[in-house]
């Protein structure tokens, strides 16, 4: 029973790292939290969800070829397309709907729940006026049995302030404790899985 027991472990850990990390950009013309075109993109996250954002002027995201997203630094006010990756791939089965405040709180844009088969989730906002926003991603979760609020990925964002970035700790922030809980998870459960069935009298 042993080989058996190797191979459904191994297979755990296969789909537990495909359904993390398939879906993460890779090689895409994607700027970072730091300005910087990587392949990762801007990767946002928070313990729940992890999510690549993009953001582009809206007429921009009209024509046939979008240009190289902004990432939290947008450099402009006006309208904007912001665009959600889901990374997490059960959150793609899931209701999501973002909403985008003012530094204070106050609503300037929101969505309602809907799922995002595509994985991703966009919303147009008119950025009227320089300064510091938030766009919050809420997910309708039953797997943490906490409230939507608790659990909302907020990225800053800033608008039109060169020289001012908004602090970027959630960049892989959600990405590294993802993939520590997952080895956390994994240390866990394989060595049950490997562990050779008792004799029975």
């Amino acid at each position: 029973m042993r080989p058996v027991n190797t191979f459904i472990a191994f297979l755990l850990l296969a789909l537990t790292l495909s359904d993390s990390f398939a879906s993460i950009p890779l090689g895409a013309s994607r700027k970072s939290a730091r300005g910087t075109i990587d392949m990762y993109g801007c990767l946002q996250g928070n313990e729940y969800y992890i999510v690549n954002f993009a953001a582009y002027p809206a007429e921009a995201a009209k024509g046939k070829k979008l240009p190289v997203p902004e990432c939290i630094n947008i450099p402009a006010t006006g309208n904007t397309l912001i665009t959600l990756d889901l990374l997490d791939r059960d959150v793609r089965h899931k209701e999501v709907a973002v909403k985008v405040l003012k530094e204070g709180g106050q609503l300037i844009s929101e969505t309602p729940y809907s799922i995002a088969k595509q994985g991703n989730t966009s919303i147009g906002v008119n950025f009227s006026i320089a300064g510091k926003y938030q766009v919050v991603l809420y997910v309708k979760d039953t797997d943490f049995n906490m409230d939507n609020e608790l659990t909302a990925l907020h990225i800053p964002v800033a608008v039109a302030m060169p020289g001012n970035e908004p602090a970027a700790k959630n960049t892989m922030t959600g990405f590294f404790v993802l993939l520590g809980l997952i080895i956390i998870g994994l240390a866990f459960f394989v060595p049950h899985l490997l562990r050779p069935a008792k004799a029975t009298d």
